[in-house]
């Protein structure tokens, strides 16, 4: 199984002075496999290391709340590797026309980047391996099997799973940054100090988009993303199975936003999990949903074209869906009324107004809040695309493969089979606020969605 790929034709340029890595997904200075990869070549090849970021104006759905977020975990990520004799070097540019200037102005021997595997993310490395004159080598980093090995769409978990198990013991948990034996000082080029750049003011020069605001929740960065990661292993870890879906007593790790801007990795995390004295069911449960459930939301963004559209969901669920397209509704609501969370029912009110006000939303009942939107709205393809621009607008985890998966899955089937026909729904599962009262204290989470919302005021 390779962790690497070279993505065009081109050899490393013998005489060239330095290697670069383009740090894109994988946002930290350690635990990084795609770091420690190029530190590798570096010092095989006796050349400094000099890490490029690039900072994009037009990331698709980009605003204050999420770019305040990674730039802030940007600003600790190049200070600790500035630290280590690492130069990080962050312009506000098109990323592959950022890598292939800066391999060309500094001479580059070769290029290595993280993976990615949404749109846009493998556009970037197509056009950049199509600029570039030296070699560009993707490293499997924000996944912990290369997301490729499987070869084609995974039906569900239970096809996955299997796959996933026997090559695990390919797997290197321990990513711990090797040093760099040829350090070297910051090169005399144009670039943006972060350690000396106000977030606002840069967020100013982006022309971010300030509706939706950055939030107290999440403190940016992956000394905080370890430290929360710490308390859940020690206080959390033990009870998760049976707690989960009970969003009033915030089961989860809420480890989503570190691991969706890459400031912390799987690798990080299921190390940890594993290596803990908590019960085996509580691990293998959190496990499940971190390795198996979360590549599986990978491995659809990479083998399912269209991942982000009513389009890509199974041929059952579109047939069963346009069945029922017509089936009465028992309410509508419109995109703004669903924004503003003014509906009927008190439990998806809850959801998005933890969602708007703090960037999260348990995913129980997130899987809900996605089920109703198909059930108030006119028809199927506007409720898909109703709960993927919320979702990007105001989750930290948005534009996540995660997200696109877990709209898939609720609204249409993916991963899923065909269930008992009711109106609107046809064959797609149903969830009802009903039985989530039974499942959680909804007034509890209420009160918790109050008081996490009042915080974010002051």
């Amino acid at each position: 199984m390779e962790f690497t790929a070279t993505l065009n034709r081109f050899s490393t340029n013998p005489s060239g002075s330095c290697v670069l890595y383009w740090m894109q997904s994988s946002q930290r200075a350690d635990g990084n496999p795609a770091l420690n990869e190029a530190i590798h070549h570096a010092n095989e090849s006796s050349l400094p290391l000099v890490v490029f970021f690039g900072l994009d104006s037009n990331y698709p759905g980009a605003n204050a709340r999420s770019l305040s977020f990674m730039v802030d975990g940007l600003r600790e990520t190049s200070a600790e590797l500035e630290r280590a004799g690492i130069p990080f070097v962050a312009r506000l540019v098109n990323p592959p026309d950022g890598i292939a200037e800066l391999a060309r102005t500094l001479n580059a021997s070769e290029v290595i980047v993280d993976n990615g595997v949404l749109k846009h993310q493998r556009e970037w490395r197509a056009k950049a391996a199509r600029l570039l004159n030296v070699r560009l080598t993707e490293v499997t980093s924000q996944t912990v099997l290369p997301v490729d090995a499987y070869g084609k769409q995974a039906v569900g978990a239970y096809a996955l799973r299997p796959f996933f198990r026997k090559n695990l013991e390919k797997v290197i948990w321990d990513q711990s940054r090797p040093k760099i034996l040829y350090p070297t000082p910051m090169p005399g080029i144009e670039r943006i100090s972060l350690s000396d750049t106000d977030t606002s003011s840069l967020l100013d020069t982006m022309k971010a988009d300030r509706s939706v605001p950055p939030v107290r929740r999440f403190t940016p960065g992956r000394a905080e993303g370890l430290k929360r990661l710490a308390k859940f292993v020690s206080a959390g870890l033990a009870g998760y199975n049976e707690n989960r879906n009970k969003a009033n007593l915030r089961g989860c790790s809420e480890l989503s936003p570190y691991l969706h801007f890459g400031q912390l990795g799987p690798h990080d995390v299921a190390e940890a999990v594993m290596d803990s004295d908590a019960p085996q069911a509580d691990r293998d449960a959190f496990l499940e949903q971190l390795l198996v459930r979360r590549e599986l939301a990978w491995n659809l963004c990479r083998f399912n074209p269209d991942y982000d559209s009513i389009k890509g969901i199974p041929r059952w669920a579109q047939a069963t869906l346009s069945e029922h397209a017509d089936d009465p509704r028992p309410y509508l609501y419109t995109r703004e009324e669903l924004e503003a969370g003014e509906t009927h029912d008190e439990v998806w009110n809850t959801a998005q107004r933890e969602m708007v006000a703090t960037g999260y939303m348990h995913n129980y009942v997130r899987m809900l809040w996605a089920k109703k939107i198909l059930e108030w709205s006119p028809t199927p393809e506007i409720a898909y695309e109703t709960a993927l621009w919320l979702n990007d607008k105001y989750e930290l985890d948005g534009r996540d493969p995660n997200g696109y998966t877990g709209v898939a899955w609720a609204i249409g089937g993916t991963h899923d089979r065909p269930w008992f026909k009711r109106p609107v729904f046809g064959a797609i599962r149903y969830m009802s606020s009903d039985s989530t009262r039974k499942k959680m204290d909804i007034p509890a989470y209420r009160r918790l969605v109050d008081h996490l919302a009042d915080i974010e005021l002051f």
